[in-house]
């Protein structure tokens, strides 16, 4: 048996978690990535995208709603006022 180089690997993966959401009836789906600072969910989110050919897709980061790291965290960890601009 042949192994799998680890790209390919993810993107069995990906393809497989993809497929699965897309099996949940019809209409348009959310999906969320949430996650500390830096732990990947940009490159998650483009990676799932990029696996996703039976519908639209439009990634959308909130990178640009959220206040500064030194603002939300000064704030207090539950602090939703702290999150988002506005």
């Amino acid at each position: 048996m042949s192994e799998l180089n680890p790209a390919a690997a993810g993107t069995l993966v990906l393809r497989s978690l993809a497929t699965e959401l897309l099996s949940e009836g019809t209409g348009r789906r959310l999906i969320a990535v949430d996650g500390v600072d830096g732990s990947g969910k940009s490159t998650f989110a483009t990676d799932l995208a990029a696996v996703i050919h039976e519908v639209p897709v439009i990634v959308i980061h909130a990178d640009g709603f959220l206040n500064l790291r030194a603002v939300r965290h000064g704030r207090g960890r539950d602090s939703r006022v702290a999150r988002c601009h506005g």
